[in-house]
Order: C-alpha cells, then sequence, then structure tokens
C-alpha cells in the first residue's frame, strides 16, 4: 500500500489540553534545538501549575466515559492510531533526527518499536479477565473484576522520546485509563507534541490524553503531588526516580508507582566466547544511540586471557563507524543531546585518564 501524501503538522509550541492547544502560562520559555546543527525548532511558553491541574482535570472528566466505550472501541481507536503512525512515518522518523539527534538508523527502529506497540495495545482491551473464587459461605462465589485505574501521569525521557511516551501512554488508554503527559524538555516535540497531534489525528475524544511541556522545578513535584492521578510512570534517573517515588507513596494522596531508572549494564565475555560476536555486542550496545540508553553497555568484564584480541576487535569496529549529520542514512553516530550531557562525557574520558588508564581509541 503507498502511504500518502500528508502535509506536515503545524507544530507552534502550544500546550495540549482537553482537546485543545492553548498556550502555556508559565513565565519560562523553552527554546528547543537541534543538537547537531543548533538550528532553532521550536520556542514555546512552558506550562504552569494551574495548566497541569486544568490538563488534570480534563482527564478525570474524560475518563468515564472513555472506559465505558466497548473493548471493541478502544481497539479500533488504537487502530487508527496505528494506521495514523504509520502514514507519518517520515515525519515522525525526521523530528526524532531533528529534535534528538537520533541517527535516520535509530530513528527508523523507534518508529517502528512504537508501531509494533500500538498494535499489540489494541489487542489488550479484549484481553481483560476477571476471576472466580470460592467462598467460606456455603453456595456462594465472589467474583474479582478489573478496572480502570482512572488518570495516569506520565513522565517520559528524552533518549527514545516517541517510544518510551507510548510505552506508558498507550496501554493505559487501552484499559480504560485517561493519561497526562510530561515529556522531557530536550523533546518537547518528540516525546509530547507530536504524540498529541497523531492522537488528535486519530481521533481520540478531548481529554483522554493531555500533553503538558514544563520544567520540572516548577510543575514536577506538583505532576506527582496532585490528587487526580491514581498511578504515576516513569522512566528516567535513578535520582529522579527516588524522588518521584517518595512524593508518590509517602504524601497526602498516596498512589501506585511504575519507575524505569537508570542501569549500570554489564557485557562479560568469559573464556569460552566467540570473540568476534562479542566484540560486536559490545560496539553495538555501547554506540546505539550514542551511548544515551538506560540498558547500553556500560562495563565490559573480559576473561584476562581474551583481553587484548578482545580490545582489538573493539577499536577496530568502532574507527569504522561513520560520525556526523544524523540525517544521512550512513551515519552511525550523532551528536549527544545537549551541551550539558557532552560535559558529562568529557569530564569521563578526563577522569578515566587521571586514573591511569589508556586510550585506545577516539
Amino acid at each position: 500500500m503507498t502511504t500518502p501524501i500528508l502535509a506536515a503538522y503545524a507544530i507552534n509550541g502550544d500546550q495540549y489540553i482537553n482537546g485543545t492547544w492553548r498556550a502555556g502560562r508559565s513565565a519560562r520559555r523553552l527554546d528547543d534545538r537541534n543538537p547537531f546543527n543548533d538550528e532553532p525548532l521550536l520556542e514555546m511558553p512552558l506550562a504552569s501549575v494551574a495548566d497541569l491541574d486544568d490538563a488534570y482535570q480534563a482527564a478525570q472528566r474524560a475518563q468515564t466515559d472513555w472506559a465505558a466505550l466497548h473493548p471493541t472501541q478502544r481497539s479500533a481507536q488504537l487502530e487508527k492510531l496505528a494506521q495514523v503512525i504509520q502514514n507519518r512515518s517520515e515525519e515522525i522518523i525526521d523530528w526524532l533526527i531533528r529534535e534528538s539527534g537520533s541517527t535516520r538508523i535509530k530513528a527508523g527502529m523507534e518508529w517502528q518499536f512504537t508501531l509494533n506497540l500500538v498494535r499489540e495495545c489494541a489487542t489488550l482491551p479484549m484481553q481483560v479477565e476477571g476471576r472466580i473464587l470460592t467462598s467460606y459461605k456455603p453456595g456462594e462465589q465472589s467474583f474479582v473484576f478489573r478496572e480502570p485505574l482512572g488518570v495516569v501521569g506520565v513522565i517520559s525521557p528524552w533518549n527514545f522520546p516517541l517510544y518510551l511516551s507510548m510505552r506508558s501512554v498507550v496501554p493505559a488508554l487501552a484499559l480504560g485509563n485517561t493519561v497526562v503527559l510530561k515529556p522531557a524538555s530536550d523533546t518537547a516535540v518528540t516525546g509530547g507534541l507530536l504524540i498529541a497531534h497523531l492522537f488528535e489525528e486519530a481521533g481520540f475524544p478531548a481529554g483522554s490524553l493531555n500533553v503538558v511541556v514544563g520544567a520540572g522545578s516548577e510543575i514536577g513535584d506538583a505532576f506527582v503531588e496532585h490528587p487526580i492521578p491514581s498511578l504515576i510512570s516513569f522512566t528516567g534517573s535513578t535520582d529522579v526516580g527516588r524522588n518521584v517515588g517518595r512524593i508518590a507513596t509517602g504524601g497526602k494522596h498516596i498512589k501506585r508507582v511504575a519507575l524505569e531508572l537508570g542501569g549500570n549494564a554489564p557485557l562479560v565475555v568469559l573464556e569460552d566466547a566467540d570473540i568476534e560476536i562479542a566484540a560486536h555486542a559490545a560496539v553495538v550496545g555501547r554506540f546505539l544511540h550514542q551511548g544515551q540508553i538506560c540498558m547500553s553497555v556500560n562495563r565490559v568484564i573480559v576473561d584476562r586471557s581474551l583481553y587484548a584480541d578482545f580490545a582489538a576487535l573493539v577499536v577496530e569496529r568502532v574507527r569504522k563507524l561513520k560520525t556526523g549529520d544524523p540525517a544521512k542514512a550512513d551515519t552511525v553516530i550523532g551528536p549527544v543531546v545537549n551541551q550539558s550531557q557532552l560535559d558529562g562525557l568529557l569530564g569521563k574520558i578526563a577522569a578515566a585518564e587521571r586514573a591511569g588508564l589508556k586510550q585506545l581509541c577516539g
């Protein structure tokens, strides 16, 4: 089937609340730029606490009617969303490249993962099952029914912004919940505003998905503390995740949390390993999306007898990785997302050199 030629979304920096686009009311502004060439992408006023409250109120009002839809209706709505994502593939991939610094390889993977996710979630409404339990009273039985939680708050990261936002948003909606999504400021479009346009085009009812782009220092705690959401889904750093968990479970309104936090994943190469395969795995596992992935290979533990050969194979492969413009099809390593991340990486290299380690490639 030929993908239709569609006019690009007009993304002008408004918040998406209750099915309408409107300017945020914070005094702060976001300057969203391409991390490769510093091209301005979007300038927008950020969301205030009042905007956040409006979004949660809209989600709460919409939730009853959304949950009351027959499961087949929610499935059909998600199938429409999948078709929109299919039709908008080039626009989605282009935004991922320009805003998050994704290479075309990685952006294509993220788009495909997201499409697969939505298609899979379209099957969830028909999979909800209850239980019949025995009772202590003769002649009676107990029934267990599964119902939506209500409103789900989602805080998503910048590294896989489209997929990691949708991974929490779409299952919640599939099962009858409504959502307020707060994307990372570095990827306000691909983690939030672009997603709102996709849902809008797919015909989701007003208030079912709301997107607020705001500074964590201004609306972050309020996002978690707010009395309306029953669950907070957070993907990001361990330090921030600890704070989210503390606020959500220790405040006035105790709620569920789903936390996926940073990792420090090892790759272990034992003496019987195929070191060609191991070296390939180490390079792919470390350098995909410039290593900006929570499950990236952060350290490699190698049997001493294999170390020299393994290191040589890794260096050989890394030297062949093409760096540069992420929009080019053969670029493997693009930019890191912002100056802070760059400074952190340079600091790690400097610390390693001060510790007496030898830089084999770089």
